[in-house]
């Protein structure tokens, strides 16, 4: 698989989800230090599990043989977390992460 041809976010993952949390009851510089310190940037010390992945053999997906190390990260480049404060108020969190969870054909 060459992604470039069709562009580096093909098989990224995105999400955007709309919370029933009003943005004046949340104190965001929280929520901002919490995020950084729970969701690493780069690969992990240690292998992650994979008990709850569709496909457990790691090496067969996209990931490769480090994949165990990368699952639960937000990835570099261009990935991001986002909390973002809709017309009603509401927040909104918007994830564009690494995740690549098809299998290799």
């Amino acid at each position: 698989m060459f992604p470039a041809y069709i562009g580096y976010d093909i098989g990224c993952g995105v999400c955007a989800a709309k919370l029933n949390i009003l943005a004046s009851n949340i104190d965001l510089k929280a929520l901002k230090d919490e995020i950084l310190s729970r969701i690493p940037l780069s690969n992990h010390e240690k292998e992650q599990s994979v008990e709850l992945l569709p496909c457990r053999d790691i090496a067969k997906t996209a990931f490769g043989a480090s994949g165990k190390y990368q699952l639960g990260m937000l990835g570099s480049g261009n990935h991001f977390i986002e909390v973002a404060k809709g017309e009603d108020e509401k927040l909104w969190l918007v994830i564009h992460s690494g995740f690549l969870a098809f299998a290799k054909s």
